[in-house]
């Protein structure tokens, strides 16, 4: 849909990320075509549902009270400040790939792209006085804008409500792995195929491993990522290569928690290297006993 709106300046699409709290419809109750006993019986569910909002305390204890339209609006702006808050330029990559020449690519995707707004600050520039209706009392829109401010702080807190667990923290964490033999059967390796829908072959190799969430600029995790990704003359990726075995080769924790580490090892193979799979798996090990 993205490709369309930039290769069709009147797609519905083509003012993407441009809009503001004009263009967000307040919440309304919609008419629907029903009887007038669901009606009834809808709206008894709605004012249950607004008594138990969790919400319903913190719009309350800006003035005391708090109605219908009071919890639709705060639902709105909260919308908005989560918008503002995470959907910005520098949370973004557009990556646009085409046969056109460069300059032609420039030119669709910039001006439509470009007119992002940067909403990074935090304080509300592009909310004014001018956004609410006109039928609007000076108290409720003076209400309406404190609801601004506890939803802005509401987002932010909610962005950071699981921080990581410190380093001193970690240190007194024993480690249980999830991953041990008596779990699978008694014996490793244990090897679990699948069979899928795509064309895709791939040999994926995990490593149960002692933590290492306490020594991050020394973890021996990341020194492993770096010799078993190693490409150069030796390594085991240069030796599947030359077998014409191999497409791709990663390394690198999957897991790594303070009581869990798990080393992952994601080959992508030739069709003949998929021939070969127990042999690309033996010299992996192989690998492994020699840096032993």
């Amino acid at each position: 849909q993205v490709l369309k709106a930039l290769a069709d300046k009147d797609h519905h699409y083509s003012k993407f990320s441009t809009g503001n709290r004009i263009t967000l419809p307040a919440c309304v109750d919609e008419e629907d075509d029903v009887g007038e006993d669901e009606k009834k019986d809808d709206n008894d569910t709605k004012k249950d549902n607004n008594d138990d909002h969790p919400l319903k305390d913190m719009v309350c204890s800006i003035d005391g009270k708090c109605d219908d339209a009071d919890m639709a609006e705060f639902v709105r702006i909260a919308l908005l400040e989560f918008h503002r808050h995470h959907y910005r330029p520098d949370n973004m990559t557009v990556v646009v790939v085409g046969p056109q020449s460069l300059d032609e690519l420039e030119k669709w995707v910039v001006p439509r792209f470009g007119m992002i707004a940067d909403r990074s600050s935090n304080n509300n520039d592009d909310v004014n006085d001018d956004d609410y209706d006109d039928d609007i009392t000076p108290e409720k829109k003076e209400k309406w804008q404190k609801m601004e401010q506890i939803a802005a702080q509401m987002i932010e807190e909610a962005a950071t409500d699981a921080p990581l667990v410190s380093i001193d923290a970690a240190k007194s964490v024993v480690h249980q792995s999830a991953f041990t033999a008596e779990l699978q059967g008694g014996k490793w390796p244990v090897v679990v195929t699948t069979k899928p829908l795509q064309n895709v072959r791939k040999v994926v190799l995990l490593f149960p491993i002692p933590p290492s969430y306490t020594e991050p600029d020394r973890s021996p995790s990341h020194l492993m990522s770096h010799l078993f990704g190693h490409e150069g003359k030796g390594s085991p990726f240069a030796l599947y290569q030359n077998a014409g075995w191999i497409i791709s080769l990663s390394s690198g924790p999957r897991i790594s928690a303070p009581d869990q580490n798990l080393f992952q090892i994601t080959i992508s193979l030739t069709k003949e290297g998929e021939d070969h799979w127990k042999d690309v798996v033996k010299y992996i090990f192989a690998y492994a006993k020699m840096l032993c």
